[in-house]
């Protein structure tokens, strides 16, 4: 390698710059041509909002590894894993088999030919029953036609046993099952962005619709929204852009309003953005089964309402272990430090615990509470999200520490005293539990994460923090500690990636095992210590294609494509999706006697592949996803964050 490469890249460079002044200049929108093939071959830029596809690929890995298997020769060896031995539930989603016949029977009357994902609504009115309710009431907002009749159209797949919604009267209530209904309004003016909407004059006009006499009814809102067309204005720093933005957003002031009256809601998009200088443009409603945009924002509500139906039952039940799997209490811990806001505010660390508990009566709907510092005990997670919604980030606070490992301990201590009040408060007598957290994000807050401190069976004196959640002194310190501390990871640059190659004993299935990923759970060979468990995760889309450009080229193989008008243009093989496996790191440490750490891993690993609001394998198990979706949709989220701080979150996911 020469300096060669250094000046092509800074010939580019300067050649975008001098195209992007030019269309300055002209007022026009900069447009760029991808040149051809050279030394330099870019990796596309990373997209917060849609991460998939933007790595090397498969292919690449593996010449890569070859390379290393070359350079190395015996003085390294990979790290081998075995698939587990185990079987997960089928999902609602999972293709079915079908005759073909009946394939194309379906397809002539447009009939789909999977499930959605809604749970069936009398296990939706089993979860709303064990919560104490008797009625749900979903309030549908709109200010679109289109979106009304996505709603509708929604609403219809989710209960295809009820009569037609047809044109519903507003405010009126439409039956859908026994003990759901749903209410249809228009909200124009009270769903708008900007900072000057009376919506509490506005919300007078429909209260009626979230009122009722009865106090059993639980109620929840689906909302249209729409990307703020904002610009920044002259000299306008990036910060105080984004601080204005976030005030000037509808739908952080909208979920704020409602969580103040006690209710969650849910959005959905109702117009797409326009790009390169085109205007946004109104979303038609798509064909049955095709708006998964509306159908995650419906889950989504569900799982805002603490609804969970039997999935996580039949799930974990699918082990030979299943009794055991599930008499266990799930607790998610999820911690983050919010950097320093625009407006001058101090850093904040986030603490949110939720608790999945099993039924006390088999066949009966499982139960989920959380816990935040704000409200100090344990309540429904429906609950818990409008008390937290409600209300500013507490300042964790600016912390007594005089340093970071002294403010990470104070954190620390805020789960412990969490942990007490599940153990003193919720917990039957008898019933164990266990605590799943980030590795990655709480490794400050626990010494006995880390990896050079698993061969140590006790705690450092010296060290202000606690060794394990659970594991606290004092009175505040739980008076049972967890049957074990489920340590996860999706960390990109720590966690193995997959990276196919030959077996010894097998050669010939080489080119076979580049084109064939296996999304079951690995355990690691590992030759000192405790095992380790991997889950890899295949993108959706890629599983309904059939796979991507990058297992069979690499980036310098591929085709550029070229600009011009429509009908001449060739696709841009380098902006094309390419394969991005993604892997969850399951490692369970602190396991007490008697208790099985394949048994612990393997209902880790179902809790990632069946979720409660969500079609396919999330990253995190279920308690641990419920309580970062918790932060995650707070109307403080980092949305006044610097940038570089910005990404670290989103990676995560």
């Amino acid at each position: 390698m020469d300096t060669s490469l250094l000046h092509g890249l800074q010939t580019r460079v300067t050649s975008e710059r001098a195209g992007l002044e030019k269309a300055a200049a002209d007022g026009k929108f900069p447009s760029f041509i991808t040149p051809d093939a050279g030394a330099v071959r870019p990796l596309m830029p990373r997209n917060d909002n849609f991460a998939v596809g933007t790595g090397p690929g498969t292919l690449h890995l593996h010449l890569l590894a070859e390379h290393v298997s070359k350079a190395l020769g015996a003085k390294a060896s990979w790290v081998d894993f075995a698939v587990e031995p185990m079987a997960f539930e089928p999902r609602p989603t999972d293709k079915q088999k079908m005759p073909a016949q009946e394939r194309a029977r379906r397809i002539d009357a447009g009939e789909l030919l999977h499930s959605i994902g809604f749970p069936p609504p009398q296990e939706i009115t089993a979860s709303v029953h064990s919560q104490g309710f008797e009625h749900l009431r979903i309030v549908c907002l709109w200010h679109r036609h289109n979106t009304r009749l996505r709603m509708i159209n929604a609403l219809s797949l989710a209960f295809p046993d009820s009569p037609p919604i047809g044109d519903p009267e507003p405010g009126k209530d439409v039956f859908l099952a026994p003990g759901v209904s749903v209410v249809f309004r228009k909200a124009e003016r009270f769903l708008s962005h900007g900072d000057d909407v009376n919506r509490t004059v506005e919300f007078k006009s429909f209260e009626g619709d979230f009122a009722s006499s009865d106090a059993h009814v639980i109620v929840g809102v689906w909302c249209e929204t729409e990307i703020p067309d904002l610009k920044n204005k002259e000299g306008e720093k990036r910060n105080a852009f984004l601080l204005r933005k976030e005030r000037y957003d509808g739908k952080f002031q909208v979920r704020r309003f409602l969580a103040k009256k006690d209710v969650v809601c849910q959005f959905t998009t109702g117009m797409k953005p326009g790009t390169f200088g085109n205007s946004s443009t109104e979303i038609s409603p798509p064909k049955p089964g095709k708006d998964h945009a509306a159908y995650m924002a419906l889950l989504d509500l569900y799982r805002a309402f603490g609804i969970i139906d039997q999935r996580l039952a039949r799930a974990l039940a699918k082990d030979k272990k299943g009794d055991e799997v599930g008499d266990l209490v799930y607790c998610g811990i999820h911690a983050r430090r919010q950097a320093k806001t625009a407006d001058g505010k101090h850093t904040k660390r986030i603490i949110v615990a939720t608790a999945l508990f099993p039924p006390e009566e088999e066949g009966a709907a499982w139960t989920m509470r959380a816990w935040t510092p704000l409200i100090g005990a344990w309540v429904p997670y429906r609950q818990a999200i409008t008390a937290f919604h409600a209300s500013d980030y507490a300042l964790h606070v600016d912390g007594k520490g005089e340093t970071d490992k002294g403010r990470w301990a104070e954190a620390a201590a805020d789960v412990e005293d969490a942990l007490a009040s599940l153990v003193r408060d919720e917990l039957e007598p008898g019933m164990d539990y266990v605590v799943m957290v980030d590795g990655h994000a709480c490794r400050r807050m626990w010494t006995g994460l880390h990896n050079e401190n698993q061969s140590y069976q006790e705690e450092d004196i010296t060290d202000p923090r606690t060794w394990l959640p659970g594991y606290g002194k004092g009175k505040n310190a739980p008076r049972k500690k967890p049957s074990a501390v489920i340590r996860m990871n999706v960390d990109a640059n720590e966690v193995p990636k997959y990276v196919p190659v030959p077996r010894e004993s097998d050669p010939d299935a080489e080119k076979e095992s580049i084109l064939f990923a296996s999304a079951k759970l690995h355990r690691a060979d590992v030759d000192f210590g405790n095992p380790f468990w991997v889950l890899f995760n295949i993108p959706r889309n890629y599983q309904a294609k059939g796979g991507d450009l990058g297992k069979t080229i690499t980036r310098w193989d591929a085709d550029p494509g070229k600009g011009g008008k429509e009908g001449e243009r060739e696709t841009n093989g380098l902006k094309s999706p390419w394969w991005a496996i993604t892997a969850t790191e399951i490692y369970p440490v602190g396991v007490t006697n008697g208790i099985d750490r394949t048994m612990l891993a393997r209902a880790t690993a179902r809790l990632c592949h069946q979720t409660v609001a969500w079609s396919d394998c999330s990253r995190y198990p279920v308690p641990l996803h419920a309580a970062k979706e918790l932060d995650l949709d707070h109307p403080q989220y980092r949305r006044s964050a610097p940038p570089e701080e910005q990404g670290d979150e989103a990676a995560e996911e």
